[in-house]
């Protein structure tokens, strides 16, 4: 997928990801850089993309000092303790898994949240929202007949994903309104 960026009111590209990634890097693009994915005519924040143009966190690597025979010796009192702990941990687990299951499983409470739902944000506007995965389904209607609008920025909480397309919600609740929309109009979060 290449992108388009105005940098100093002059288009620019296209570029590739990496090249984006480069540029971000260096600083010569920022989040309010507007850019324009190739075969779309609207220009949005690189914000919306963030995600993919900064780079993963380093982790540090790790040096192991060689232990003296005396240290060694006193750390094994530690992998007792250490043992001790994971098992009270295992048994709070177990009877906190008990608990759950006489209570009907949700503590008294309406558990209607999907906690680990993918997010994904609508990369512009004028995204068709269907009734189904694909463009052979009717547009989404709201009861006046007018179609859904989406904002660009917006997220969508992933329920499915089928044949380039993803059947979303509005909230991460099980309530509010959902639909399907072609997945390339959107991007991670």
């Amino acid at each position: 997928m290449d992108y388009y960026v105005d940098i100093g009111g002059e288009t620019k590209g296209p570029y590739t990801v990496a090249q984006l990634r480069s540029m971000w890097s260096a600083g010569k693009i920022t989040s309010k850089t507007l850019f324009c994915q190739e075969g779309f005519k609207e220009w949005i924040p690189l914000i919306a993309i963030q995600g993919e143009l900064e780079p993963p966190a380093s982790v540090p690597e790790m040096v192991r000092q060689p232990r003296s025979a005396t240290e060694q010796r006193s750390s094994w009192g530690c992998g007792k303790a250490f043992a001790v702990g994971c098992l009270g941990v295992i048994l709070l687990i177990a009877l906190l898994a008990i608990v759950g299951a006489i209570s009907g499983g949700s503590g008294g409470r309406s558990n209607n949240s999907a906690p680990g739902l993918e997010t994904r944000g609508v990369l512009r506007e004028g995204v068709e929202i269907r009734t189904g995965p694909g463009a052979d389904y009717p547009l989404d209607r709201d009861g006046n007949g007018d179609t859904g609008n989406l904002v660009p920025g917006e997220t969508l909480y992933v329920l499915e994903e089928r044949d380039g397309w993803i059947h979303f919600r509005s909230t991460p609740e099980d309530v509010g309104w959902s639909g399907w929309v072609r997945k390339n109009q959107t991007v991670p979060r």
